[in-house]
């Protein structure tokens, strides 16, 4: 079984990739095109987070005994879920652009298909500007999300009515550099 950024069959390293998601090896592409990571926007996400937990611990509610573990555990969980933007920053690759589809390194979904975006579109459900993609069949793409981050995406998607996002905000020009990209490989002109 190759590792990540191993040759297929073949093919020049730089040429091919393959990402290694839920124990299956999947060919993604050539790659065309690299979005860099902003890293000033990821270390943001970071002291967001850490004033977040803060005002939590602050809150004046009725705490436990032991207010520090539950704190403690809301952290991991949280360092967990934007773990991948950590990732890209220390990689500094955000997305790559293949000719087969997307590499999402942000976190979100990970690789999607061309021919699996119907549309895509500039969001704001949490403040921050993502790119929502609108899959032919979500379920096929959110399957590639392993672990706990993947639940937690499934069951936002499924349960809330969320949308299947690339989280562009952390990408060198935002989601506008994101969708633009995406809008030129589906050959869309304008707004989607």
């Amino acid at each position: 079984m190759a590792s990540v950024g191993s040759c297929v069959r073949g093919a020049p390293a730089a040429r091919r990739q393959v990402v290694r998601q839920r124990w299956v090896e999947m060919d993604t592409g050539r790659v065309e095109r690299v979005i860099r990571v902003n890293r000033a926007a990821v270390l943001l996400q970071l002291v967001l987070l850490v004033a977040c937990l803060g005002v939590v611990y602050l809150l004046p509610v009725r705490r436990p005994s032991h207010p520090g573990i539950i704190l403690s555990l809301m952290g991991v969980f949280a360092l967990y879920l934007i773990w991948p933007m950590f990732r890209a920053c220390a990689t500094g690759v955000a997305v790559e652009i293949t000719n087969l589809g997307l590499v999402n390194h942000t976190g979100g979904v990970t690789f999607v298909g061309w021919d699996e975006i119907h549309a895509a579109r500039i969001g704001s459900p949490w403040g921050q500007k993502v790119v929502e993609l609108d899959l032919h069949n979500p379920e096929v793409v959110l399957q590639r999300i392993s672990s706990i981050r993947g639940w937690s995406i499934r069951s936002y998607v499924k349960k809330f009515g969320g949308t299947p996002s690339i989280y562009a905000y952390v990408a060198e020009g935002g989601a506008e550099a994101v969708l633009a990209e995406i809008q030129r490989k589906l050959g869309v002109s304008g707004a989607v």
